[in-house]
């Protein structure tokens, strides 16, 4: 499998189970499909670490925008 098409795949579970009506069905088929290989999960990681990323850079950019410019 290419690793673009596993980033993808990583990337639709992420956002699957980041849904809160996410099932148990869900998350067990996330994880079937995260010990299919190890390269599932080093994808998953990697997303994971980059929204978690992207979040604090958004709580950043908001509270340097509520701070007054002198």
């Amino acid at each position: 499998m290419s690793v673009e098409l596993r980033m993808d795949e990583a990337a639709a579970w992420h956002v699957r189970l980041s849904n809160p009506a996410a099932s148990a069905e869900d998350w067990e088929a996330c994880t079937a499909w995260l010990e299919a290989h190890p390269e599932n999960a080093e994808a998953y990681d990697v997303l994971a670490m980059i929204d978690a990323r992207l979040g604090d850079a958004l709580e950043i950019s908001k509270s340097q925008i509520a701070m007054p410019l002198n």
